[in-house]
């Protein structure tokens, strides 16, 4: 069996390759001994946020639920474990590698281009995503993302669900309604009141979310109480303090370019952006167009990354460039005004500063706190 973080181009799988060695991860070796229902969650963003969903309204539904994978306990920890169903988040490196696997139900979530310092392309990165429609009785998939093309699949086991693209939907939003109504087949189907779940990134995963539960069967009441329960995970989109009428958001966990394009979407008030970091060999092509139909006024860049967003950005909008992210936060201080946003969006990972994203966010939000508190 081998390790998800083991890159394909290491000299020793490609020399298993080469001698036709099977390669296996920990998905084939549990859908080939555990014979539980699955639920199989990925995408480049929202997977963690989406199947911790789904496990709480199956659990509050009265089944009895189990989540592995990824960031989750480890699904090899989980095999002899029995469930009504299984809910596994799954990483593009596993399903490079996975062959032999199974879902009842899976669900792709979006795929942008990140990782390519592991993946040789955005091509081999989609390709992997994409293992999940052939091995899955029923597929629930974004119609937003043009990078999710299973046109070719029969459409009986699709499902899908957008914002956006609306004419070629199953689950969206009503466009009409003040609340966040959604349809299935243009008539209304639940109606959710949280304002958390108004961010434009966590609207998209709350539709997939009602898709699968819809193949479930799950009672939209539950769904309802679930969905209005939920205020998030952290650092993602985390409020930290409103102070002086000025809301410090944590979104460490953004860490690509397309989770950074959606939190700046989620705002109207004036943004003053804190970004940057390790880019991973990411392009971010659409970076100045996405600032420029956005609310951000102002940005302060850090990290390994610092010089390259300042040369793409420069006469398109006003940068500062800080030392370190608590540095970061005070120039972000002395910028804002009443009623804007500080956002701490990095769209970056965090290896050259910090051990993880959840160190990051954590030290965004102990500085922020200790700059409060001496007020």
């Amino acid at each position: 069996m081998i390790s998800p973080g083991i890159s394909p181009s290491h000299k020793l799988i490609k020399k298993a390759v080469k001698q036709g060695i099977p390669i296996l991860t920990d998905l084939d070796i549990f859908c080939a001994f555990n014979n539980s229902k699955k639920i199989i969650v990925t995408g480049t963003n929202g997977k963690t946020t989406v199947t911790t969903l789904i496990d709480k309204v199956l659990s509050a539904s009265g089944a009895n639920s189990i989540i592995g994978g990824n960031v989750f306990p480890p699904i090899l920890d989980l095999i002899n474990k029995k469930a009504d169903i299984f809910v596994i988040e799954a990483s593009s490196f596993q399903l490079h590698y996975s062959n032999n696997i199974h879902a009842d139900i899976s669900v792709i979530l979006n795929i942008t281009k990140d990782h390519l310092d592991w993946h040789s392309s955005i091509d081999q990165y989609r390709k992997a995503k994409l293992k999940l429609s052939y091995c899955s009785d029923k597929i629930v998939i974004n119609s937003d993302d043009n990078n999710i093309n299973i046109s070719n699949h029969n459409s009986s086991k699709i499902l899908r669900y957008g914002i956006e693209n609306q004419e070629k939907t199953d689950f969206t939003f009503d466009k009409t309604k003040e609340l966040s109504t959604i349809n299935y087949k243009k008539e209304e189907y639940l109606t959710i009141n949280n304002p958390y779940l108004d961010f434009y990134h966590n609207k998209s995963n709350l539709l997939a979310i009602t898709a699968i539960c819809h193949l479930l069967n799950v009672n939209k009441t539950i769904l309802k109480i679930e969905f209005e329960k939920f205020k998030g995970l952290p650092h993602r989109m985390q409020t930290v303090t409103t102070d002086d009428a000025i809301q410090w958001v944590n979104d460490s966990k953004s860490t690509n370019s397309s989770s950074l394009y959606a939190s700046i979407k989620s705002f109207k008030r004036n943004i003053i952006l804190i970004m940057g970091g390790d880019d991973k060999g990411s392009e971010f092509d659409q970076l100045v167009s996405n600032l420029e139909e956005s609310s951000v006024t102002n940005i302060i860049l850090i990290g390994n990354s610092k010089k390259k967003f300042l040369s793409i950005l420069e006469n398109k909008i006003s940068c500062t460039i800080a030392n370190d992210l608590k540095a970061a936060v005070y120039i972000a201080k002395d910028l804002a005004e009443e009623n804007e946003v500080i956002l701490f969006s990095p769209g970056c990972s965090s290896k050259d500063m910090f051990n993880d994203y959840i160190d990051r966010g954590n030290t965004f939000i102990q500085t922020v706190n200790d700059w409060t508190s001496k007020r």
